[in-house]
């Protein structure tokens, strides 16, 4: 999978769990178009990153434990956003050289 497919499904998979709007692991799946397994290691990849997530059963959705306000944004050397021409997959390649993520207020270096 590419870098920014997971970083779309990561972005799309917290505001979700932000709203308790994720449904049920298998309708979670469905809305972000991955296998079960993925939205497994999504969900595992934000609690690594400090986000306290639980499943409510009787709202059938995924929760932050606590109140938590997420960014997700690439940070590019200035010389390099010359580059940027447009187009998914144009900026792939450009996001894939990005320095690092930002979230949360924490850097996540890739």
């Amino acid at each position: 999978m590419a870098f920014i497919d997971t970083f779309y499904q990561l972005e799309r998979l917290a505001h979700l769990i932000q709203r308790k709007a994720t449904g049920s692991p298998t309708e979670l799946a469905a809305k972000l178009e991955v296998s079960p397994r993925t939205v497994h290691n999504l969900l595992e990849q934000l609690r690594n990153w400090g986000a306290e997530i639980a499943y409510c059963r009787e709202r059938c959705s995924y929760y932050y434990v606590q109140p938590i306000n997420l960014c997700f944004s690439v940070i590019q050397p200035a010389e390099d956003a010359r580059k940027i021409t447009g187009g998914r997959k144009n900026i792939s390649s450009f996001l894939l050289d990005a320095e690092f993520l930002r979230w949360g207020g924490a850097s996540l270096y890739c």
